[in-house]
């Protein structure tokens, strides 16, 4: 009967998906969690209470709650309330259709369940009980900073706010103590400086118990052709962290060629100044936070600073140019950056030239290390640099936003050594894996740049 049920879910959900598209989905940052997935995300939960009440915000299909009451009713549980929260009117019926089963199934089992679905914004909602788990799929989307649900969670905005690190945010505040959660989202929380304010509650009020990555960033969501890396993260709230977290790697959504690591909790959360989470998945990764995980100062407390080139390109149309003028600096780019060489000029048809009376976008011409801010995602490292020996004939030049460079906080000249000696580092695989743990993204920031260890000597 519990095959059944599913099967039933999943065929309205296909149902479903093939009436509404994808497109129109994705711009309401709706996807569902695949069915195995959801079992995954059960699973991770000990479900060992008799009475038991949960919340699933953004329930969209209703899977994830149906999973667990599922589970609770086979385990024994004769007591279950569920409040499921979504706003979007065309999948209401959805999730109307699949509580009415579930609905039917605990009658069947003479189990007392109640259930509530509030047809409201999660994020804005003020009459939301205390649950003893969540389980969600938020949506995964992007907001503005004057929106209604950033305004009501402002001190959780820091940037670009999205959805889904605020829906995680709201939806500890209303797990109970030592309750449980599990939720599956992008891994782009972990690090970042957008998600500062929400990383710093959401790391401090969870014992993190199990976390579980998918190696191939397309496959996770494989139904909705989702290309962002996600993770499921599972937990109890608690402001204190137990020694080891469990790590499940995955290929994909099947949930088959798993890879499992217990590895000490020390090593992965609240490492650097950001407060960061960092997931290995092989040993080579494992390897490398060993190696960094020792308490070395950061390139910050070295003194050492990296800044990001201060032309924008489409906003600094007028300064800049593709050919020298007897009124111009050089402006250097991310194709100056080759296979870990200064390159200049490049071979393209892109402007490499900027007008010397754009005061504030120039900067003493001075050595240097140059740092690409994006790199391709099929590009075999993350850190590509080179070092930059300040050309003779100019007194200033000009860096575009797609690129870093190295100065010194008491602003004196770099040494040869000094750029030899980070370049080299910057240059080491080691740099290069834990770049790759401590973003989960092609961008590199300054930011992140600035709170890397500094291990003077790995690259000797």
């Amino acid at each position: 009967m519990t095959e059944s049920i599913l099967d039933e879910v999943y065929r309205n959900t296909e149902k479903y998906q093939k009436e509404n598209s994808k497109n129109m989905r994705k711009d309401k940052g709706q996807f569902f969690t695949s069915r195995l997935t959801a079992l995954k995300m059960t699973d991770y939960l000990s479900c060992k209470n008799k009475e038991v009440m949960i919340l699933e915000p953004g329930a969209g299909n209703g899977a994830l709650t149906i999973s667990v009451v599922l589970k609770l009713i086979a385990e024994g549980c004769k007591n279950i309330s569920c409040v499921f929260v979504e706003n979007d009117s065309k999948v209401l019926s959805l999730l109307e259709k699949n509580v009415r089963l579930l609905k039917e199934y605990s009658r069947k089992k003479n189990v007392k369940f109640s259930v509530e679905i509030k047809k409201e914004n999660f994020l804005i909602s003020k009459d939301l009980p205390e649950a003893d788990i969540v389980i969600m799929n938020p949506p995964y989307k992007k907001i503005r900073k004057d929106s209604e649900e950033a305004v009501q969670m402002n001190d959780y905005v820091f940037g670009q706010p999205n959805l889904y690190s605020l829906f995680m945010v709201k939806a500890l505040q209303l797990l109970k103590e030592n309750g449980e959660f599990s939720f599956i989202v992008p891994r782009s929380w972990t690090s970042g400086e957008y998600y500062k304010t929400s990383r710093k509650y959401i790391l401090k009020n969870t014992d993190i118990k199990n976390i579980c990555i998918f190696n191939a960033r397309d496959k996770a969501f494989s139904s909705e052709n989702v290309l962002q890396e996600t993770m499921i993260f599972a937990g109890l709230k608690k402001q204190t962290q137990t020694e080891k977290i469990n790590i499940d790697v995955y290929e994909d959504d099947r949930i088959s060629s798993k890879l499992n690591y217990r590895l000490p909790s020390r090593i992965l959360k609240n490492i650097g100044v950001n407060n960061y989470l960092m997931i290995p998945s092989n040993e080579k990764e494992i390897k490398t936070l060993g190696i960094f995980s020792k308490n070395n100062k950061t390139f910050l407390e070295m003194g050492y600073e990296f800044k990001t080139g201060p032309v924008v390109e489409f906003r600094n149309k007028k300064e800049i140019s593709l050919n020298k003028n007897c009124n111009s600096v050089p402006m250097f780019r991310t194709a100056n950056i080759v296979k870990g060489r200064f390159i200049f000029p490049a071979g393209i048809n892109k402007a490499q030239y900027i007008s010397s009376d754009a005061k504030k976008l120039l900067i003493k011409n001075n050595s240097t290390i140059f740092v690409r801010r994006l790199s391709a995602k099929e590009e075999g490292r993350r850190l590509q640099c080179c070092i930059y020996n300040s050309l003779d004939e100019f007194k200033t030049i000009s860096i575009e936003n797609h690129v870093n460079y190295l100065t010194k906080k008491d602003n004196t000249l770099l040494t040869q050594k000094e750029l030899t000696d980070i370049y080299n580092l910057l240059m080491t695989e080691e740099y290069d894996s834990y770049f790759r743990l401590l973003s989960g993204s092609t961008q590199v920031n300054a930011k992140d740049l600035n709170s890397l260890p500094y291990l003077e000597g790995l690259a000797e």
